[in-house]
């Protein structure tokens, strides 16, 4: 298997790709110019992870040895930046592997695959309406994110949520050169979130391109063809070319105004802040519904 000589590499350009699902008019919406009244306004907000939906799940091992249907965990890592590109926070969070408990340990029961669990097409977790946000639970669904406050100009928050089908307990090198590669990956995106914080913009601009998180989200790619895609790997998975495989990942970008904004709308139709992010897979075929939902609270 081809091993990578630098993590650097996987990231084909990594702001490149990007959905704009409002209007026109929208996408140029920015903010009072610095100076008005509104300057310096701060307010605290929380993300959370609600839940998922199985749009599809993936063509897993014929035999199941793993457990009957899909074996998922999420995971979402989390920067918090001020306004000179300084990270003040670095935070991963996961799930613990959710699907058939039968004869396994350390997992979560969902699914409807058996009477033990495991995901299948139409299956959703943890309820029937997996956009809508329960009690928030720790370390599992529905899961705190970030909560804190953003203040007008000064910082910001961006989080990359991912869904992975498990095959084993042993990491797999994807996994590992994924935790390895964050670092790299994010200092792609860094100067346009700082971007984003000093103008004050609903949107974040990527090459040029406005994209409004109150409609849609940042799109990257990361080059997992040197990897290798033997065990536990991401839904998501694209092929560039008959032998480069890659993840078509997706970046929430949060500054006040943008939070705020997103408070206000319904970008998925699904309740006021809450994003719906799909990821879909081009070699198994699975097809799932992440549901972000932003909040003010105060």
């Amino acid at each position: 298997m081809r091993k990578l000589n630098s993590i650097a590499r996987t990231m084909f350009p990594a702001c490149l790709l990007l959905v704009v699902t409002g209007t026109a008019s929208y996408a140029q919406k920015t903010l009072p110019p610095k100076g008005t009244a509104t300057t310096g306004a701060s307010a605290k907000f929380r993300v959370t992870l609600n839940g998922f939906a199985v749009n599809h799940q993936s063509d897993d091992d014929i035999l199941e040895g793993d457990g009957k249907g899909d074996e998922v965990y999420l995971r979402a890592d989390v920067w918090q930046i001020n306004k000179d590109g300084a990270v003040s926070v670095k935070q991963p969070y996961r799930t613990p592997v959710l699907g058939d408990v039968n004869n396994q340990q350390n997992r979560k029961q969902a699914g409807s695959a058996s009477d033990k669990g495991g995901l299948r097409t139409n299956d959703k977790y943890p309820t029937n309406t997996p956009w809508a946000r329960g009690a928030l639970q720790t370390l599992e669904l529905p899961m705190l994110l970030w909560q804190g406050t953003l203040t007008q100009g000064e910082d910001g928050v961006s989080i990359i949520p991912t869904i992975w089908e498990w095959d084993s307990p042993n990491s797999s090198e994807t996994e590992t050169e994924w935790s390895n590669g964050l670092d790299r990956m994010f200092s792609n995106f860094q100067p346009y979130l700082v971007k984003q914080i000093q103008n004050r913009d609903i949107g974040i601009t990527f090459y040029g391109t406005l994209v409004p998180p109150g409609r849609s989200l940042a799109f990257g790619s990361w080059d997992i063809g040197g990897v290798g895609l033997a065990g536990t790997r991401p839904i998501g998975i694209y092929k560039r070319t008959a032998s480069v495989p890659y993840l078509s990942y997706q970046m929430l970008p949060l500054n006040y105004d943008s939070a705020l904004e997103a408070t206000k709308t319904s970008p998925s139709n699904s309740g006021l802040g809450v994003f719906a992010i799909r990821y879909t897979d081009e070699l198994d075929h699975g097809d799932y519904t992440l549901y972000i939902q932003v909040e003010k609270l105060n």
